[in-house]
């Protein structure tokens, strides 16, 4: 069982990037969905995010400044390798986080309701996700810069 911090962690990078998947997904599909799912869906995803960001910025405030390492598990492994997604909250990537995560919020609540009806509304929305999750995630992924792909029993962080 994950704790609140894991948690908390992986929120702030897959609700952006579950919001890419579900636009990209159905914009290849040939069926894009309506402005106000759309709407709803970037209100959730920078809402979960948005609210699990505190928690890693207090967790790391509480532990003295020393950086929030988020163990996402091992998600490959062969003999003498392995690949595992570690995130690593410090506060200069929380603070690029939150940056990200509030100005894609105000541009995607502005942008709701000024391009309502235009045909490039459901691309404007996959692009801001695009924007939202590599901002939000890359930062974070400082523990993972070389994929993580290192001989196995080493520790590197």
């Amino acid at each position: 069982m994950m704790d609140t911090l894991t948690v908390s962690g992986l929120a702030v990078v897959t609700a952006p990037a579950s919001l890419l998947g579900v636009l990209g997904v159905t914009g290849l599909a040939g069926r894009p969905l309506g402005e106000r799912t759309v709407g709803a869906a970037m209100r959730l995803a920078l809402g979960v995010a948005g609210v699990a960001l505190p928690a890693i910025a207090a967790a790391e405030l509480h532990g003295s400044g020393r950086p929030i390492l988020v163990d996402g598990g091992t998600w490959f492994s062969a003999p003498g390798y392995r690949f595992e997604v570690r995130l690593l909250f410090d506060r200069l990537s929380i603070a690029f986080a939150a940056l990200t995560i509030g100005l894609g919020g105000a541009v995607g609540v502005f942008a709701e309701r000024y391009l309502h009806r235009e045909p490039g509304y459901h691309r404007f929305f996959l692009l801001l996700a695009l924007f939202i999750s590599s901002g939000s995630a890359d930062h974070a992924r400082a523990a993972t810069i070389e994929l993580s792909c290192t001989p196995a029993g080493s520790s590197w962080v």
